[in-house]
């Protein structure tokens, strides 16, 4: 099936849908179970051809005759045992997460609020809770019996979720995800929850029989059923996700659903652009990796500027919900709420990392050694390196006060350095200027500044981009060695700027500079 098709099945779906939802709900419910009834057949036919076989081996030892019935009946009799073990151990195309689990010793609290809210929602229970270093929680269901089901729920917790949401915030989370397990009669969740084990059964059936000849009683219908069915449950899945805010509204409060729909991407944005490379820029100053899980949400809320906050919730506002997106946009689930976004960011002590209880600590430090194992390497280096230029940034300094005139090398290099480890903008411009006015026709002079100027306007409008654009040609005439960088520069400076044809232009001749070099 080509996207085309895939998107056009989804388009349909969608449409009706809207136009017709109960005509959508009852089409879904037909294909799932045609998926079941299938399996049913397929099940009820390996049996059958297992019973054979044994029913002509046990009539070939009582009677001593052998027919060719008999002989046949034993590769049927191995194929259909392999096939129906395939089956039983498949995991659904899925493999278990990793985390670290949590018992109801460990965390009371939190699992007497899972109890509480599952009963409020008429939810299956969730036999095991994980915790993982991410901001997002999720159901997972692996079946114990392979594609005949017996699904266990796995709730997965992100720490940082408890870390940066209050607990009322946290509560409607948690209300959401249980709503996905509903058992009430006619819940879209429940539906939509049938749909996803059917995608996973034989999406994985798929995966694991692959190319195998011996699975051609499933190739075609898979071919079909995969695509076809997963292209229709788009819409349903959508439906699931309003149903599951109404139930956090429900369960727990329309102010705290709200907010917790609200700031979500507020608090991952601000995690995976500020926070991680905060942490990041200590290994400047520390020897060793820090601990960024136990420093999480210290001082949460007032390390979110609002102007940060005012622009991602812009954004997320603007964003429209996709065709192939499995959850609504910010604004149409806010809309199905008939309200407005209402951010509220946890402040010390109202975060919800209490409900862990005495694991709070072991999965904090766990996580924050798994961090710390996996940087360490490029910390050192990142150390060793910044104080390796930090020293070296001294004794230039020094020299340069005591009155020695540096080589065009040793100035450019101070230049670098007085950006990357002093961070004076200005400064940097200035010594990147003084040393082209002093040899225009260095290379060296003429790359450095080039390099900054198509990157960083000269503030006080002198100099602009396309100065840096010259620079950077010249520096490529004068010596055939700097071709490399500036054609790799000069690419993306196009690219970015929309100049396609020209960042074209430069990539051929990087590419054909790169050949050379090899």
């Amino acid at each position: 099936m080509t996207d085309e098709q895939f998107n056009a099945i989804i388009s349909a779906a969608d449409e009706l849908a809207r136009t017709e939802p109960d005509r959508y709900l009852r089409k879904m419910r037909c294909l799932l179970l045609l998926g079941d009834l299938y399996l049913v057949a397929i099940t009820g036919l390996l049996l059958a051809l297992q019973l054979g076989a044994v029913f002509f081996l046990v009539q070939a030892l009582r009677t001593g005759a052998a027919g060719w019935l008999t002989v046949l009946s034993i590769p049927v009799l191995i194929w259909a045992i392999w096939l129906m073990r395939k089956l039983m151990l498949m995991q659904g195309g899925q493999k278990p997460t990793a985390g670290i689990p949590l018992t109801r010793e460990q965390a009371p609290d939190l699992f007497a609020l899972l109890d509480t809210l599952c009963s409020q929602a008429d939810a299956l229970p969730v036999y095991r809770v994980l915790m993982t270093d991410v901001f997002h929680a999720s159901l997972e269901q692996l079946p114990r019996l392979g594609v005949f089901g017996r699904h266990q729920n796995t709730l997965l917790l992100g720490l940082p979720l408890l870390k940066c949401l209050t607990m009322e915030q946290f509560k409607a989370l948690l209300a959401h995800e249980l709503g996905h397990l509903s058992k009430s009669k006619g819940s879209r969740c429940k539906l939509a929850r049938q749909g996803h084990r059917q995608m996973l059964r034989w999406t994985g059936l798929a995966q694991t029989l692959g190319d195998d000849p011996h699975g051609y009683l499933f190739k075609h219908f898979l071919e079909w059923f995969i695509d076809y069915v997963g292209a229709c449950a788009f819409p349903l899945v959508r439906m699931s996700e309003y149903e599951a805010d109404a139930l956090s509204v429900r369960l727990v409060s329309h102010e705290a659903a709200v907010e917790t729909l609200s700031v979500s991407n507020v608090i991952d944005r601000y995690l995976q652009e500020h926070y991680w490379p905060q942490m990041r820029r200590l290994a400047d100053e520390e020897p060793e990796p820090v601990s960024p899980y136990r420093m999480m949400g210290e001082t949460f809320a007032a390390q979110v500027h609002t102007a940060w906050v005012e622009q991602w919730v812009v954004v997320d506002l603007t964003k429209k919900t996709e065709l192939i997106e499995t959850h609504p946009c910010l604004h149409d689930r806010l809309n199905a709420l008939q309200t407005a976004p209402r951010i509220v960011l946890a402040k010390p002590g109202q975060t919800a990392e209490g409900l862990l209880g005495n694991a709070l600590q072991v999965v904090t430090e766990q996580m924050d050694r798994a961090w710390q194992d996996g940087i360490r390497a490029w910390w050192v280096e990142r150390y060793e390196s910044v104080q390796k230029n930090r020293r070296q940034f001294a004794e230039l300094n020094a020299r340069v006060a005591s009155g020695a005139e540096l080589t065009v090398e040793e100035a450019y290099e101070r230049a670098r350095l007085t950006w990357s480890v002093g961070r004076n903008r200005d400064e940097t411009l200035k010594q990147l200027l003084a040393l082209y006015f002093r040899d225009k026709e260095s290379p060296l002079a003429s790359f450095g500044l080039g390099a900054w100027l198509l990157n960083s306007n000269d503030d006080e409008g002198k100099y602009t981009a396309e100065d840096g654009y010259d620079l950077l040609e010249q520096a490529m005439r004068l010596d055939a060695g700097f071709t490399t960088r500036c054609c790799e520069l000069l690419r993306d400076y196009c690219r970015e700027n929309g100049r396609e044809e020209q960042a074209q232009d430069w990539d051929e001749k990087l590419q054909a500079a790169l050949q050379l070099e090899g």
